[in-house]
């Protein structure tokens, strides 16, 4: 409010204290008030009626605040005020009309000047119109130094309204920059001066007391140090000083920096909720640093070689005990006297939130840009520091549409205050905008173990064998395979190195995927896990070396639907003479008939389970067998109707096929076989196979390869109806 800025004004020099008078006008349901101030002889009214007398009050003492606090009696700025929305618009453009003729660039002028010596790029000009011909209007926007700010009202002419929009920047960058240039033009020491200009912010806005804490790193004789200061519960980091006294300061600067920056967001036409950030070193706005600064400052790539780097050379897979120790940690190198704080969010993941003219689209407003600017901004603040935050909330944002109206729906959510399960805000605020298809896709993934890394097609074979893909008109693996696109650009799914054919989810990603899915999908992961709730419907395991104790949980599971027996080499470590008792241990492990998904591998007994290829398994629609080394010929398949991808790798004791049927029809509703590393395999199975399979892969297969050969081979006529054939 300018009334108390006024009036710090006036005890500060020692004036008498301003006095209002105020006039009331217009009817009593719709009243309008003009006021006038009298500050040290002089007066000062406001121009137009509003609609409050604390409005006209205001706007009065503003103009008297500006014209007293302007830095030099022949460079005074006119003030500007605001104009009512009722205000009628000849009134106001005859009066800006005035106005400009003395100097129609002047505050343009200014402005530029003021940019120059502030070592900011130039101010940049934005403009819409209303009406049309003679009668068109012009208001503008100017953005300098990552702020907007725009003229009043509508000009007759786009010069008018530059300059008006350039007044508006100067007279805020004057109002928020008094405080601190009074102060540090008052002969305090500047050593200190951030301290007790961050202790009177605080005390004015009604703060925490600022808490500091340092740290001390490197040699006795030649010693480090990095600080933190602490307000309303959240860390401002500086950089490294040559003392105690010297880091706090710098931390302190990077406070009182950020908090201005705040307040004047709040003064432009974005409302927003309270930010949360933790500004990084980068918030340090000199540009001419001293070279021992230099040294210390913390570039791009370096923080993410040196802060972020794991062996994978992927900083998205960094790993963290809890997501307290993330946001908390300081991550110091007491080893080296030249010590780096942790990289933050603004530093590394800026890039995941830009946003240029060409993706606003066509039918965004011209002025929508800026703004959508300042809300990615707070958004990024609201990152807490952490790049994989900011990474899936760049993502979300990528998704929707760039309006003001959108973006500030992402900001405001209820979600950023919630921490549930010690789930991340920004992942479970992200997941929250998934759409419900892409919501039940992500969950399943929970079945997963940490640091599993997946190949798309297995992912997207699974989906299709859930029923998780229904397509409208096109195929399920099309559908899947934009499902997973879709999860990949909003970093839910990562590629953890060179290798592009795999995928992982982080580990904070993974701990979201189990916290949604709840007991729907479950994972059991040592012996201390096999408690299964009768709601579970998916369900893997992993480092399970008491078959008996696994088997005895899943005895709740009534509605399974999916179990994933994979890794049994884990714990089937047993000896050729126990071949026959593996085989019974698999045969305990019958899953419910209404499971669509199986996948075995490492198995190393001689024979086959008696309840694999069983006709009750009429759900069935997705096998993979992988991993036999004893086995000697495949199971009579056939009968499981609802079959629609087999895939058999590896087996290498594999000769002949077994009848998959026992009469026709076998294999109804197969789409793709696929057959890998089965090199003592020699023939396919008796009799044509269905006319169903569109796809047929046959790879390092020797005998059968030479059995398929297209046209020669003896094979041939069983498989040359198939659409998609590939032998290599």
């Amino acid at each position: 409010m300018y009334k108390t800025k006024l009036q710090e004004l006036c005890q500060k020099r020692q004036w008498a204290l301003p006095k209002y008078s105020t006039m009331k006008d217009g009817p009593d349901h719709n009243p309008r008030f003009k006021s006038s101030v009298s500050v040290n002889s002089h007066s000062f009214d406001s121009p137009f009626p509003y609609k409050s007398s604390k409005q006209a009050q205001n706007e009065a003492a503003k103009i008297a605040f500006l014209h007293f606090t302007s830095p030099s009696p022949d460079s005074l700025i006119s003030v500007e005020p605001n104009v009512p929305e009722t205000y009628n618009s000849s009134d106001t453009q005859s009066h800006d009309l005035t106005v400009e003729n003395a100097d129609s660039c002047q505050y343009k002028s200014q402005l530029q000047s003021y940019a120059y010596w502030q070592g900011f790029d130039f101010p940049l000009y934005s403009s819409i119109t209303e009406g049309s011909g003679r009668s068109t209007c012009f208001k503008a926007t100017v953005i300098i130094d990552g702020h907007a700010f725009e003229s009043p009202h509508f000009f007759t002419t786009l010069n008018e309204a530059e300059n008006s929009a350039a007044k508006a920047a100067l007279m805020s960058i004057l109002t928020d920059n008094f405080q601190e240039a009074s102060f540090l033009n008052s002969g305090n020491d500047d050593s200190g001066s951030y301290k007790n200009l961050l202790q009177e912010t605080t005390q004015k806005e009604g703060l925490s007391i600022p808490l500091y804490k340092t740290i001390k790193t490197g040699p006795s004789h030649l010693p480090t140090f990095f600080s933190s200061v602490e307000v309303e519960g959240k860390k401002y980091y500086g950089k490294a000083g040559n003392s105690k006294k010297e880091a706090e300061v710098k931390a302190a600067k990077v406070a009182y920096t950020f908090l201005k920056d705040s307040a004047m967001s709040k003064t432009s036409e974005i409302t927003s909720s309270t930010l949360v950030t933790d500004e990084s070193l980068e918030s340090e706005q000199h540009s001419a640093a001293e070279s021992k600064d230099k040294s210390e400052e913390v570039n791009l790539p370096e923080a993410i070689q040196t802060n972020l780097r794991i062996d994978s050379k992927d900083p998205i897979l960094s790993h963290s005990a809890s997501v307290k120790q993330k946001m908390e940690a300081e991550n110091f190198d007491s080893s080296s006297s030249c010590s780096k704080p942790v990289t933050t969010v603004t530093q590394i993941d800026i890039s995941d939130f830009s946003i240029s003219s060409s993706t606003m689209g066509k039918t965004t407003a011209p002025g929508s840009y800026l703004l959508c600017e300042r809300v990615r901004v707070q958004i990024v603040k609201r990152c807490d520091g952490l790049p994989l935050a900011a990474k899936v909330i760049g993502g979300l944002l990528r998704s929707k549409p760039k309006t003001v109206k959108e973006w500030q729906h992402v900001l405001n959510s209820n979600l950023w205050d919630l921490l549930e399960d010690d789930i991340l805000p920004a992942l479970r605020l992200s997941y929250s905008y998934l759409p419900s298809q892409l919501k039940q896709c992500f969950a399943y993934c929970a079945i997963f173990s940490k640091d599993y890394r997946f190949a798309r097609k297995d992912i997207v074979c699974l989906w299709m064998a859930e029923g998780f893909l229904t397509p409208s008109g096109g195929n399920m693996k099309e559908l899947g395979d934009k499902y997973f696109d879709e999860l990949i650009s909003r970093s839910f799914f990562q590629q953890p190195g060179s290798n592009i054919s795999l995928f992982v989810m982080h580990d904070l990603i993974h701990d979201l995927a189990r916290s949604v899915s709840r007991e729907f999908c479950f994972m059991l992961e040592g012996v201390d896990s096999c408690k299964i709730s009768e709601k579970t419907r998916h369900l893997s395991y992993r480092g399970l070396r008491d078959l008996n104790k696994m088997v005895e949980g899943t005895h709740n599971a009534r509605y399974l639907r999916t179990f994933a027996a994979a890794d049994t080499r884990e714990w089937l470590r047993l000896n050729k003479v126990e071949y026959e008792h593996e085989r019974n241990l698999l045969d305990q492990l019958e899953p419910p008939t209404n499971l669509k998904s199986l996948c075995i591998a490492g198995y190393n007994g001689t024979e086959f389970p008696n309840w694999l290829g069983d006709s009750s398994f009429s759900n069935m629609v997705h096998l993979e067998l992988a991993g036999f080394k004893y086995c000697t010929s495949l199971p009579s398949l056939g009968q499981l109707a609802a079959l629609r991808e087999l895939f058999i790798r590896a087996l290498n004791g594999i000769m002949v096929w077994e009848e998959w049927i026992h009469c026709t029809g076998a294999f109804p509703q197969l789409q793709k076989l696929y057959i890998k590393e089965c090199p003592k395999l020699s023939s396919m199975p008796e009799g044509r196979l269905p006319s169903s399979v569109s796809s047929l892969n046959i790879f390092q297969c020797p005998l059968l390869e030479k059995r398929c050969e297209r046209g020669t081979g003896e094979d041939w006529p069983m498989i040359s109806h198939i659409l998609n054939i590939q032998i290599s």
